[in-house]
């Protein structure tokens, strides 16, 4: 599973990034296309929770399917930071802002698990998970609808 999660992981960092590109290069979304990449990538996280949500009660085979669709959204969020971090703080801030949001990512993952352990990865964790992408996700849409065609 977990060579597979890697796979799919950089999947979504080479589909995400190029598609990214693509669509703000050649595409009326302009600035948009990098909020909906981001979009899809939150979506394919959302979804991998919701898959999540009747733990302990789900199969082996879901939970991995569920694993994959985390993995491809995050694999896509790590490609988007630095075109994220240039674009908001400037070429010459980009590699301290970028060391910020990967140190804040690892520190919320140690959060997120401590959590986690504490429900003992049940239903209340992934209700969690699936409430947070929800709302990143209406975030994105709101970014999309307010930077479509700026260059």
């Amino acid at each position: 599973v977990i060579f597979r999660m890697g796979l799919i992981g950089m999947a979504g960092r080479f589909l995400h990034g190029f598609a990214a590109d693509f669509l703000q290069s050649y595409t009326p979304a302009r600035k948009a296309g990098l909020y909906i990449m981001y979009l899809l990538g939150s979506l394919s996280v959302l979804r991998g929770f919701a898959l999540l949500l009747p733990s302990p009660c789900i199969s082996l085979q879901t939970w991995k399917v569920a694993c994959f669709f985390i993995s491809f959204g995050f694999g896509g969020y790590f490609a988007l930071f630095p075109a994220s971090a240039h674009s908001v703080f400037g070429a010459k801030e980009v590699g301290f802002w970028l060391g910020v949001l990967f140190c804040m990512t690892g520190c919320l993952n140690f959060v997120i698990g401590r959590f986690a352990a504490a429900v003992g990865w049940k239903s209340e964790f992934f209700m969690l998970g699936t409430s947070c992408g929800a709302i990143n996700s209406l975030v994105f849409v709101a970014m999309i609808f307010r930077s479509w065609g700026v260059a």
